[in-house]
Order: C-alpha cells, then sequence, then structure tokens
C-alpha cells in the first residue's frame, strides 16, 4: 500500500506491500509508524486482494536509497521508457520490512500484509513542479506531445531474466499496493484519500496468482489544485 501526504511545505508518501523488503540498506533508527483505512470489495477496492483487509497500523524502520541506485533507476526509465522523457526526480524511497503490524477492529484471521513499507517526502511540491506544469491540463485527460506530468513509478530492485523478457522495465506496484493522498501531514486527525490504482489482481483461483496491466499514477491535478 502507499500513502502520498500533500501540502505546499511537504509531500509525504507511505507504501505497504506484499513484497521482500531491500537488503543492506542504511535505515533509520527510529521507527516509522503509518496507518491505512480499511480495504474491501471483491476484490478489494484499492489493493485488489480478494480477502477484505480491515484497518492496519504499520511500523517500520525508514530506508534511503543510494545514489548508485537513484542513478541505475533513472538509466533503467531511460533506456526502456517508450513514452516519457525524466525530466526531474522530486522523491524517491525503498520498501522495507514492516517490523509490526497492528489490525483494528477486525474479529476475522487476516494475513500477514502488509510485509513492507516505506515513506517518501517532497518537498515544496508547488513551487517545485509549478514550472513545470505552466501548460498542462487535467490528469485524465490523454497527454500530447511536450506536455509535462508529475507521475508516481516504482521499479523491483532485482529484475529476473524471465521479466526482462516479458515486459519493459519501466514501472510495475509491487503486489497489493495501496495508496493514499493527505492534504497536509500535519494534520494527523485529516482522513487520507485512497486512490484507484491500476495494478494486478489477486485471482480467486490460486491467490499466489496475480495477473493484470499495471500502469503508473499521474498527480498532476493535484499539484495543480495545490496552486
Amino acid at each position: 500500500s502507499t500513502e502520498v501526504k500533500n501540502n505546499e511545505d511537504s509531500v509525504e508518501m507511505d507504501i505497504s506491500d506484499d513484497d521482500e523488503g531491500p537488503e543492506e540498506l542504511k535505515t533509520s533508527n527510529c521507527k516509522t509508524v503509518s496507518q491505512f483505512a480499511k480495504d474491501s470489495g471483491k476484490p478489494t477496492t484499492y489493493s485488489c486482494y480478494v480477502q477484505e483487509r480491515p484497518a492496519v497500523k504499520v511500523e517500520y524502520y525508514k530506508s534511503l536509497p543510494s545514489q548508485k541506485m537513484n542513478d541505475r533507476a533513472s538509466k533503467r526509465l531511460a533506456r526502456w521508457e517508450p513514452y516519457w522523457e525524466e525530466c526531474r526526480v522530486f522523491a524517491t524511497g525503498v520498501t522495507t520490512p514492516v517490523q509490526e503490524r497492528t489490525f483494528i477492529d477486525s474479529r476475522k484471521k487476516i494475513s500477514d500484509t502488509p510485509n513492507t513499507a516505506a515513506s517518501f517526502k517532497l518537498k515544496h511540491p508547488v513551487t517545485s513542479t509549478n514550472p513545470y506544469l505552466e501548460m498542462r491540463s487535467s490528469s485524465d485527460k490523454t497527454p500530447v506531445d511536450g506536455e509535462y506530468r508529475v507521475l508516481i513509478r516504482m521499479l523491483p530492485l532485482k529484475v529476473s531474466d524471465y521479466q526482462k523478457k516479458k515486459r519493459a522495465d519501466c514501472h510495475i506496484w509491487p503486489i497489493g499496493t495501496y495508496l493514499q493522498l493527505r492534504s497536509d501531514p500535519s494534520q494527523s486527525g485529516k482522513k487520507a484519500t485512497p486512490m484507484v490504482l491500476q495494478q494486478r489482481k489477486q485471482q480467486t483461483h490460486d491467490l499466489n496468482a496475480w495477473y493484470g496491466i499495471c500502469k503508473h499514477l499521474d498527480l498532476t491535478s493535484y499539484m495543480k489544485s495545490l496552486s
């Protein structure tokens, strides 16, 4: 799952998902706590699980990617992305293992998810993105050549030979990604808005199978609303 908390001073993004966390990363000594709202439906509306997930609080140690990892990600996107050219990276992060999880108001037996989480922060999103978004349309319209967009994309740290043959290495949501936006990180009591992502869905006939197309998340309209 992912959470993006957003105001003019900062943007924070918290992610939890079903993938294993990275190894040998420098992490904070202080735990980060993120809370995710209930996700219901068949499959669930936001994280695309077969089983409903109650509200959950997760605790994890925040990690940051190295400069080498950032450079490698940019090279991967430059090589594989057929439609978009990277102009600026506003924020990056790495998912790490969840240390503790607490399900809220649940009497059902819940699987051990989310398994990994991350936290991202973007300072001054409006002033950072406005120079690129002077000529922009709403996110729900098809982009035209030369138009700038603010996108969230995720890349796996390791890509198998099988994956390289099957798809372009430009974006894939981790299994069971849940993303929510918060307009102001300082207002802890303010409700976050969950986002519907185009991502793989868990299959009822085989819970280990996740099929479907992943698409990046376009946040351009949210930047526009803050200006």
